[in-house]
């Protein structure tokens, strides 16, 4: 299993009470990284849209990492410029300027909504209700600032839509109609042009337009964890191939992911340097040790713990070939109850090719025991978490034969979204459940 970049770490650092994070000397920026640096620092080029204008706001650090919300040129505060009044942004000094600002206080005091997950107006200028299937801020955030790039496939995990986040963290899906999302055509590497996004953002906008919020509907797209890094294109041999990578925690919920097309006769294993958590002696605290895990498939489905396969016995049917056609999608997860589960899925199907699917899961850390005959727990990776470092080990190797490929690799985490009704807290939403009640 691959772990999870550092900065995921700091992101969620608001959520780390008690986890110490070293620090490291300064690195001095790049020229082109310092204006980079600073241009985000500052609000973005106005953007016509409709009959009025909108941008980005200069760059804030909240406690989830910085963040630039969507603002429209306003007279004052209030009400936005829709009707073509105004024909140049720029005629407006920026001390003078006063936009109305999405996911903001300013934004929820006045309307009594954030702009970006909410399903309508509680009022409106009239006292009246006034329905928001598409509004602004999420409607123009998507089409004036999201490039085609951004929004990603998660095709791989069983879902076939392009999704993206709003700039408060909530998980949407591309559409033209703030209703259906629009699907992922074969071939296709980006959504197809359209001159308006209206998309569909779960939690309560998602609710409105459907009767749930997606985040607590099992095997929803809004359960998608978030995709940290993705690599396509992995040779393997018969030799270990090493990757340097930074630190995980089991409760952000790491993951790994590989779709392989299997040569007939062939395996492959996987495997990463965990830090595990093992039952003692009553009274005593866990022992904890670092040991490799990882699975092996192809011919044989079953689980490593430490360098031998010896030091776990599988389950009977784990023995047994994953069934499939040469394509499958395999994968390693551990929950943040600290345990692990392994994935086995045929390529491209729904259900069962659903990654967090319960069916999908092949095993859990509940029977898993070490040499020793103690309960295994998953902690985290064998290394401690430093900025830039790169010092925790994941590899991958075949049985013996010629090289073959790894098609693509997903490392996951579960995904923090904010609160429906203050944005400035955030909880997780968990991709795991399907795994800890096994």
């Amino acid at each position: 299993m691959r772990s999870i970049v550092l900065s995921t770490v700091l992101v969620l650092g608001g959520v780390w009470s008690g986890v110490a994070v070293a620090t490291s000397p300064p690195v001095q920026p790049s020229p082109a990284e310092a204006e980079q640096a600073s241009a985000k620092k500052e609000p973005t080029e106005w953007r016509r849209w409709w009959g009025g204008w909108v941008r980005l706001e200069a760059e804030v650090m909240t406690p989830f990492g910085p963040r630039r919300d969507l603002s429209c040129l306003s007279p004052n505060g209030t009400d936005c410029y829709w009707s073509g009044e105004v024909t140049d942004p720029e005629a407006f000094p920026e001390s003078t300027l006063k936009p109305l600002v999405c996911g903001t206080d300013q934004m929820k005091a006045l309307w009594g909504v954030n702009g970006y997950n909410d399903g309508f107006y509680d009022r409106n200028k009239d006292g009246k209700s006034d329905y928001g299937e598409l509004h602004w801020c999420r409607s123009a955030y998507a089409t004036k600032f999201l490039r085609p790039g951004e929004w990603t496939d998660y095709s791989m995990l069983g879902a076939r839509h392009w999704l993206a986040e709003t700039p408060a963290g909530d998980l949407m899906c591309h559409s033209t109609d703030g209703l259906t999302c629009t699907p992922v055509a074969k071939g296709d590497t980006v959504p197809p042009p359209a001159e308006e996004i209206h998309p569909v953002v779960c939690g309560a906008h998602h609710r409105w337009m459907h009767g749930h919020d997606g985040y607590s509907t099992p095997g929803h797209w809004c359960q998608m964890p978030k995709i940290d890094t993705h690599h396509p294109k992995l040779k393997v041999t018969d030799h270990w191939r090493e990757d340097k990578t930074v630190g995980w925690m089991a409760a952000i919920e790491p993951a790994f992911v590989a779709r392989v097309k299997m040569p007939a006769g062939r395996t492959l294993t996987l495997r990463a340097h965990g830090l595990f958590e093992n039952a003692s002696a009553v009274g005593l605290p866990p022992v904890k040790e670092k040991k490799f895990f990882g699975l092996e498939f192809g011919q044989q489905l079953r689980f490593h713990l430490g360098d031998r396969s010896e030091h776990f016995v599988p389950r009977a049917s784990w023995t047994q070939p994953l069934p499939h056609d040469g394509a499958v999608i395999v994968g390693t997860l551990v929950t943040s109850r600290k345990n692990a589960c392994f994935f086995g899925a045929r390529v491209g199907g729904e259900g069962k090719g659903l990654f967090n699917a319960p069916e999908a899961l092949i095993g859990n850390s509940l029977a898993i025991r070490d040499e020793h005959h103690r309960p295994v727990l998953f902690e985290a990776s064998a290394e401690p978490m430093r900025p830039g470092d790169r010092n925790t080990l994941f590899d991958w190797r075949a049985d013996a034969g010629p090289e073959f490929e790894i098609e693509e690799v997903l490392m996951l985490y579960a995904r923090p979204v904010p609160q429906e009704h203050d944005l400035t807290q955030r909880r997780f939403i968990s991709y795991s459940n399907g795994c800890d009640e096994k």
